[in-house]
């Protein structure tokens, strides 16, 4: 943690984000999180596709990759398409899994960005792919969750808010910064909480006379 007053600069690298998708409508906004990154950091984007057996070209699929170009050009993010063949038809998860990860250390990234939701029954058993992949990768991995389809993360969202288990991490501080930084006016209200455990015999009348709390607030908001 920095010392108090020192100035501390939290930013990605310009190497790959590999963003792996299977062209569902709960991936748009693991799709503009990743442009965005790519847009602030000055990153290319490797578009990955992992064909699962005999598939079709679906309209929505289609109408996906449009909407990916439309958000490329207006941001200017470079990015490429790769579809990865594996052994197996259909692969399993631990495969599809291993196969985004080999495409992320093969192409030397910082970071693979992926939609995170519930999948078939089979796969919530045996954990979903998003699961898997965090596990196995050795750089970092963003995982975007979106509650309900058809939900999307608004242009130039107004607040943002982070909540800190622990330590602080950047990463959350810079996907913040690149959701905003394309603003021409930025306005966005970025509200940090700190989730912290009470002890089971400290009455709730006295947090606000707790000392130890009192300190854990002073030093949060001042490395914040």
């Amino acid at each position: 943690m920095a010392e108090s007053g020192e100035s501390v600069e939290w930013s990605w690298s310009d190497a790959p984000i590999v963003l792996p998708v299977a062209f569902q409508s709960r991936e748009w906004n693991a799709i503009y999180i990743a442009f965005y990154l790519a847009e602030y950091s000055g990153s290319k984007v490797i578009v990955t596709h992992v064909l699962e057996g005999e598939e079709e070209e679906h309209a929505f699929a289609e109408q996906l990759r449009r909407e990916i170009e439309a958000l490329a050009k207006e941001l200017s993010v470079r990015h490429e398409y790769s579809n990865v063949e594996p052994q197996s038809k259909p692969p399993s998860v631990e495969e599809i899994a291993r196969a985004i990860v080999n495409t992320a250390d093969s192409n030397n990234a910082q970071a693979i960005v992926m939609s995170a939701h519930r999948e078939g029954l089979f796969r919530e058993l045996f954990g979903r792919v998003s699961d898997h992949v965090a596990r196995l990768s050795a750089t970092r991995v963003v995982l975007v969750e979106t509650p309900q389809s058809g939900l999307k993360i608004p242009r130039n969202p107004k607040r943002i808010f982070i909540p800190v288990l622990k330590e602080q991490h950047p990463d959350p501080f810079v996907i913040a910064a690149a959701l905003t930084s394309s603003a021409a006016v930025p306005d966005a209200e970025i509200i940090v909480g700190k989730i912290i455990e009470l002890p089971p015999t400290l009455p709730l009348d006295a947090i606000d006379l707790s000392l130890p709390l009192r300190r854990e607030e002073r030093e949060f908001s001042s490395s914040t």
